[in-house]
C-alpha cells in the first residue's frame, strides 16, 4: 500500500504548475549566475585554479634583477611544479611554491604554466628605461596586476584569479616599503595571506564599524605567505605601516568574487522567491482549500481522521517546498562551477535556506486562512497579507529606523530570510540582533498557523 505521504507529495510535486515552476527556477538558477558572470567581465585566465605573483628588483651597483616567482592554489597553499617561464629560461618552482632567478636586463616575457592551464604574467610592449623606479615603461600586463615601488626600485606583477582578493599600497617615509597582499583560504577562524614586497608592517582586523579588533605585526622582504587568526566580527583587513593612520589601504574580509555574485543575485532571488510563494500558496488551495467546497465529506469516508488528511496534506507540500528549493540552489551550485570554475558554497548554502524558508512560512499562514476561510478568499488574503507584511515592515523601518531589527529580525514572518540577506551582504549578522529570537521566532510563525489551522479544521462542520 502507498504511503499517503509519499502519495500526496507525488500528486502535489507532479503538478504541472508545480512542474513548469521548478523548471522556471532551474533557468532562473542558471540565469542569475549568467547575469553575474557577465556583469562580472571576467576574461577566462582569472578563473584559473592557481595564481603567481612575481617580484622584479633591481640591484643599482651590479645592475642585475633579482627576480622572485610564487605560486600558490586559490587556499593560498604553495604550488609546486609550475612552470614559469622568463624570457628564453624556464623555471620550475620547489616544494615551497617559488623560483628565484638573475637576468641582465629586464624580462619581458613572464608565464606561468600548470596542469595544462597557461597564465601571461607579464608581457613587455615597449623598452623599459633602466632608471631608478622604472619611472617610464609600457607594459601590457593583460589579467594581471601591477604595482609599482619608486622607492625600492622594486615592480610586483600578479596572475591573481577573482576567487582570491588582494589590495597593494607603498608608503613614502623611512623606512620606504611597499606591500602587495592577497587574501585566500578563507574560513570561521583563520585566512591564508600572501605578501609581496619590502617592509614592516601591520594587519589589523576591523569591525563592521571599522574599529580594531586585532593587529598583527609582520616583517616581509620578498614573498612571504601566512596563516593569521582571525578574531570573531571581522569584516575589513587593513594593512598599512605600524601606529601610522591612513598609511594604507583596507578591504573586507570577503572573496571578491562572491561579494559581486552576492548582489545581483540576492535582487533575482527576491524576485523568484516572491513567485514561489504564490505557487505554493496555490497549492495549498488545490490540495486543502478547495477540499472544503468540494470532495471532503468523500475523503473523510474513507478510513482516514481529519488529522491525518490534514498533516498528510501539509506536509507533502513542505517536502516540495523543500526539493523545489534544493535543486534551485544545485543549479546554481553546478552553473556557477562550470562558468566560474568554483561553487560559491556560502552563497547556495545560504540561497537553500533563505528559499525554503520564506517560502516555507507563508505556505504554512495559508494553512490557517483556508481553515478560517472559504477558499478563494484565503487564497486572496494570503497573498495580499504577503505584500502587506512586506510593504509596513519597509515603511515603519523608514520612518522609525529604530524600530527596524524588532520589524525585520524578529516580528516579520521572513525573519531568518532577512538576517540571510543582511549576513550575504557584510557576512557577518546585524549587531543587537539575538539570533536564537529570530529562529525561535520564524519556527512559531511556521508552527502556530498550522497548529491553529488543524484546530479549526478539526471543529469544521462539513
Amino acid at each position: 500500500m502507498v504511503n499517503p505521504l509519499l502519495y500526496d507529495f507525488r500528486r502535489t510535486f507532479l503538478r504541472l504548475s508545480i512542474l513548469i515552476l521548478l523548471i522556471l527556477f532551474v533557468v532562473g538558477g542558471v540565469g542569475i549566475i549568467y547575469e553575474a558572470y557577465h556583469s562580472l567581465h571576467i576574461y577566462p585566465a582569472e578563473l584559473y585554479n592557481y595564481n603567481v605573483i612575481v617580484t622584479v628588483n633591481q640591484n643599482q651597483a651590479s645592475g642585475i634583477y633579482h627576480i622572485i616567482a610564487f605560486a600558490f592554489d586559490n587556499d593560498g597553499n604553495p604550488l609546486s611544479g609550475v612552470a614559469i617561464k622568463i624570457d628564453n629560461n624556464t623555471y620550475v618552482t620547489n616544494s615551497s611554491g617559488y623560483i628565484v632567478a638573475n637576468t641582465s636586463t629586464f624580462p619581458s616575457l613572464i608565464t606561468a604554466n600548470y596542469d595544462g592551464e597557461k597564465k601571461v604574467v607579464l608581457s613587455i610592449n615597449t623598452n623599459i628605461r633602466n632608471s631608478v623606479g622604472f619611472n617610464s615603461f609600457g607594459s601590457n600586463v593583460q589579467t594581471s596586476s601591477l604595482v609599482e615601488n619608486l622607492f625600492f626600485n622594486t615592480i610586483i606583477f600578479a596572475n591573481i584569479t577573482k576567487l582570491v582578493d588582494f589590495s597593494s599600497f607603498s608608503y613614502a617615509s623611512q623606512p620606504f616599503f611597499m606591500v602587495f597582499f592577497v587574501i585566500t583560504g578563507y574560513d570561521n577562524n583563520s585566512a591564508h595571506f600572501i605578501f609581496a614586497g619590502i617592509g614592516n608592517f601591520s594587519v589589523e582586523f576591523r569591525s563592521l564599524n571599522n574599529s580594531v579588533i586585532k593587529s598583527v605585526n609582520l616583517s616581509v622582504n620578498g614573498i612571504k605567505d601566512d596563516v593569521i587568526q582571525m578574531p570573531p566580527n571581522a569584516f575589513y583587513i587593513y594593512v598599512g605601516v605600524p601606529k601610522v593612520s591612513m598609511s594604507g589601504t583596507s578591504m573586507p574580509l570577503q572573496p571578491e568574487i562572491e561579494f559581486e555574485i552576492v548582489t545581483p543575485m540576492l535582487g533575482a532571488m527576491g524576485l523568484f522567491s516572491f513567485a514561489f510563494i504564490i505557487v505554493f500558496i496555490y497549492v495549498a488551495y488545490v490540495m486543502f482549500g478547495k477540499l472544503k467546497d468540494r470532495g471532503l465529506d468523500f475523503i473523510l469516508s474513507r478510513p482516514i481522521t481529519r488529522g491525518q488528511l490534514y498533516f498528510t496534506r501539509y506536509f507533502s507540500g513542505a517536502i516540495s517546498t523543500l526539493v523545489a528549493s534544493l535543486l534551485f540552489s544545485l543549479t546554481i551550485s553546478l552553473t556557477s562551477y562550470s562558468l566560474l570554475h568554483f561553487i560559491p558554497s556560502f552563497i547556495a548554502y545560504y540561497m537553500f535556506i533563505y528559499t525554503f524558508t520564506i517560502v516555507l512560512v507563508w505556505y504554512s499562514i495559508s494553512y490557517l486562512f483556508y481553515s478560517l476561510l472559504p477558499p478563494t478568499s484565503g487564497l486572496g488574503i494570503s497573498i495580499a497579507l504577503y505584500f502587506i507584511v512586506d510593504i509596513a515592515i519597509s515603511v515603519i523601518s523608514l520612518l522609525y529606523p529604530s524600530l527596524n531589527n524588532i520589524l525585520s529580525y524578529y516580528i516579520n514572518p521572513s525573519s531568518v530570510s532577512s538576517l540571510i540577506s543582511y549576513y550575504m551582504l557584510y557576512l557577518q549578522f546585524p549587531q543587537g540582533v539575538n539570533l536564537g529570537v529570530s529562529v525561535i521566532s520564524q519556527l512559531l510563525w511556521i508552527v502556530l498557523p498550522v497548529l491553529g489551522g488543524y484546530v479549526i479544521f478539526k471543529r469544521l462542520n462539513i
